[in-house]
């Protein structure tokens, strides 16, 4: 199972880059993004595999720019698969 989890984006409105959205290579059973801030506040989450971070925060605004920590919790379509998690970061720049 491969996860492939860009380390920038750029949500400046162009049709490029505008979301965060880690790509899995073979189908999930479950799948849990979260974003965090550099004081670990939970800023998104989603359970949607096709639903990306478009660099705002829970109350709207546009996030600052800047470093987030990214976590993925998954169970793949492998057979006896266990739930697996991986982190990581993302840069948000404008």
């Amino acid at each position: 199972f491969t996860l492939y989890a860009p380390n920038s984006f750029t949500p400046d409105g162009n049709q490029f880059n505008n979301q965060f959205i880690p790509i899995a290579y073979l189908p999930v059973v479950e799948w849990k993004m979260q974003i965090f801030n550099r004081w670990g506040n939970l800023v998104y989450e989603t359970t949607d595999l096709y639903e990306g971070w478009d660099g705002t925060e829970p109350n709207g605004r546009m996030a600052q720019d800047g470093t987030y920590i990214w976590k993925v919790t998954y169970v793949s379509c492998e057979p006896l698969t266990q739930e697996r998690i991986e982190t990581g970061h993302v840069n948000l720049l404008r």
